[in-house]
């Protein structure tokens, strides 16, 4: 073995965070992240509604949908 540098010794910007190449989307399966995934799609669906019926203020309903995370 070579013990000119020491093995403990953090290495110099060779570990720089270089860009991410995995995206991964986690879901969560139990009976709690379904109800939110269920209560989050109605949510979204009752304000795509509203938004196509023209009630209410349409920069509120899309500043809405973009906070619960609504396509649309």
């Amino acid at each position: 073995m070579d013990f000119r540098q020491d093995p403990l010794r953090r290495p110099d910007g060779r570990w720089e965070a270089s860009e991410p190449r995995m995206r991964l989307t986690l879901t969560d399966r139990s009976l709690g992240g379904r109800l939110q995934a269920m209560q989050r799609r109605r949510m979204c669906g009752d304000l795509r509604a509203a938004l196509s019926a023209n009630r209410g203020s349409t920069e509120a309903i899309l500043a809405s949908m973009a906070r619960h995370g609504c396509r649309g």
